[in-house]
């Protein structure tokens, strides 16, 4: 045949080789020329072994959860959030929280806003597509117990004050009649020093005054005779007083100190008390009326006997002297 025969190309695959048969026409004559098949045999690529693939994590939070079924975030007044989870159709959500409260402020939980700072709403309704509730919280000031005390520990006064506030109390401490009490602050231990100034209210506090005593002096005045003043001046208490006095004799009278009398002439007191409030002593003195020689003068004639007089009488009148 003179027709130009198709190249047949076989592949036989004979124990992992390949067999290629190629068959040539002769154009010449219809006698086919003879097949050599020509055998090929080449080594297939060894096989990669497949890289394990990497676990999926499974995210908190579903981008797109299954159908009928919805994201519900709770988040507090913050933004923070507090839960999220998965929810069915026509589930009833909730959450509890209990916001913490501060030294300040006192937080009440309200309800759930679906907006920031929104109102609370009476009721969550049943899940009917994904949403964020936003904690909805009341704040108020916290208030404390400031109890102030004396330096013996009474309780002077107690009262609530508010967060931040400055508090205070009036204490003048009584005075004895020994002592004279000063108030110079308080302190937050008995017999503590003095604070500089009291903080403000930011939790319970009991606070004790600081006092400092001093030993009162009384003014102690002594009278003399006439009522004229010796000497006045000031004793502390408990001491004794003393005062030297000699009272000045006159012609009529000669005087004697006998002692001192709380009142105008009353009887001396056995000795002078200490001191324990202001107080006036009398002189208690004794006077006897002086008594004078009389001497008389009998010019030239008999001895005349002299005459002891007290003041203010009068001499008796001597015997008349003789003369030789």
């Amino acid at each position: 045949m003179k027709k130009i025969l198709l190249c047949c190309l076989c592949a036989v695959l004979v124990i992992g080789a390949v067999v290629t048969v190629v068959v040539v026409t002769n154009k010449k004559d219809d006698t086919p020329a003879t097949t050599d098949p020509t055998v090929s045999t080449t080594t297939p690529p060894t096989p990669t072994t497949p890289t394990t693939p990497t676990t999926p994590t499974t995210p908190t939070t579903p981008t797109t959860p299954e159908p009928g079924r919805y994201n519900v975030t709770f988040k507090d007044e913050n933004g923070n959030t507090l839960s999220s989870e998965v929810l069915s159709e026509g589930a009833v959500p909730s959450h509890t929280y209990t916001p913490a409260d501060t030294a300040e402020w006192a937080y009440t939980m309200e309800g759930w806003a679906t907006a920031p700072g929104g109102t609370p709403l009476t009721s969550l309704p049943t899940v009917s597509e994904s949403v964020t509730y936003y904690a909805v919280v009341s704040a108020q000031k916290r208030s404390y117990t400031v109890i102030f005390k004396d330096e013996n520990g009474g309780v002077l006064s107690s009262g609530t004050l508010v967060y931040g506030t400055a508090p205070s109390c009036t204490y003048d401490p009584a005075d004895t009649a020994e002592w004279d009490y000063t108030l110079t602050g308080w302190t937050t231990e008995q017999g503590g020093a003095a604070l500089a100034s009291l903080p403000t209210v930011s939790g319970n506090a009991t606070y004790y005054a600081v006092v400092s005593a001093q030993k009162r002096s009384y003014k102690i005045t002594f009278v003399g005779l006439d009522d004229a003043v010796i000497s006045s001046q000031s004793y502390v208490y408990g001491t004794v007083p003393s005062c030297t006095y000699a009272p000045a004799d006159t012609a009529e009278w000669k005087y004697t100190m006998t002692g001192w009398s709380a009142e105008k002439g009353g009887s001396a007191l056995a000795s002078l008390p200490a001191v324990a409030g202001e107080a006036t002593y009398y002189a208690v003195i004794s006077a006897q009326k002086r008594a004078y020689m009389v001497t008389f003068d009998s010019d030239g004639g008999s001895a005349v006997n002299s005459q002891t007089v007290l003041y203010g009488d009068a001499a008796a009148e001597p015997p008349k002297p003789t003369r030789e």
